[in-house]
C-alpha cells in the first residue's frame, strides 16, 4: 500500500544537516630557528639564531608561504662589499624574507608533508645601527630556495561528520636551502633550520536539506 492509497497519511519534513568546507584555508606560525652558512660563505658568517613568524595561505592542496625571520649573530671574519667594510666579530642582524608555494603531499590525521620552492631575500646589517662605525652598511642579496615543512597535527583530527577536522594546532618542522649567488666572500648556501607552534583552518558552511518522512496512520 503507497501513500496514495492510504488518506491517513501524514509528511512529515525533516531536516538533514551537511557540512562543507571552503577551498581556502589560513594559517600562522611562530617560532625559532637558525641558519648555517656552506661554502666560503662559513667562513664569513657565525651561526645565527632568531625567531620566525608565518603566514600561510592554502587554495585546495597548494600552499603559498610569507615567512618572515629575524635571526642575531656575528661576523667570523671581516669583508668588504660594493666599497663597505665589515668588520670580525661585528654583532649583525640577518633577516629573512622567504615567499614560497608548496603542495601538501601528505594529509593523514596526525601529520602532514609540504615540499616548496620559492625565492629568499637576506637582508644583512649591523645589529647596532645607531654605532658610527658602522652607518650606512647594508647588504641585500637575492636567491632561490628549496624547502620542506612537516607539522605534528596536535588532538584529535580523525575524519569527523562536521569536517572539524580542517582545523586543528600544529607543531612544525621546516628545513630549507638557498643558495647564495654573489661574489667572494659572500658565496655559498644557507641552511635554514626552524621549529615553531602554528594553527591552520578552513572555513565550513553548514547546508540544511529538508526530508521528508512519511507516518502511516489507521
Amino acid at each position: 500500500m503507497g501513500e496514495a492509497d492510504c488518506p491517513a497519511a501524514l509528511r512529515y519534513p525533516d531536516l538533514i544537516t551537511t557540512f562543507s568546507t571552503s577551498k581556502i584555508g589560513y594559517g600562522v606560525f611562530f617560532g625559532g630557528g637558525g641558519i648555517v652558512a656552506t661554502g666560503a660563505l662559513a667562513q664569513t658568517l657565525n651561526t645565527s639564531a632568531g625567531v620566525v613568524f608565518g603566514i600561510d595561505i592554502a587554495f585546495q592542496r597548494t600552499m603559498v608561504m610569507f615567512h618572515p625571520t629575524l635571526y642575531n649573530g656575528t661576523l667570523r671574519s671581516g669583508f668588504w662589499h660594493n666599497n663597505q667594510q665589515w668588520e670580525k666579530d661585528m654583532p649583525i642582524s640577518p633577516m629573512l624574507f622567504e615567499l614560497g608555494v608548496g603542495r601538501v603531499v601528505y594529509d593523514g590525521p596526525r601529520s602532514r608533508i609540504i615540499p616548496y620552492v620559492g625565492y629568499l631575500l637576506l637582508d644583512l646589517a649591523p645589529r647596532d645601527k645607531k654605532d658610527e662605525r658602522y652607518k650606512g652598511l647594508s647588504l641585500l642579496t637575492h636567491s632561490p630556495t628549496l624547502g620542506l615543512m612537516f607539522d605534528i597535527k596536535l588532538g584529535d583530527n580523525t575524519r569527523k561528520p562536521d569536517l572539524s577536522e580542517h582545523s586543528f594546532w600544529f607543531v612544525r618542522t621546516k628545513v630549507s636551502y638557498s643558495p647564495i649567488l654573489d661574489e667572494k666572500p659572500f658565496s655559498g648556501g644557507l641552511f635554514n633550520l626552524q621549529i615553531g607552534l602554528g594553527g591552520f583552518g578552513r572555513m565550513r558552511k553548514v547546508h540544511y536539506k529538508p526530508d521528508h518522512t512519511v507516518i502511516l496512520t489507521r
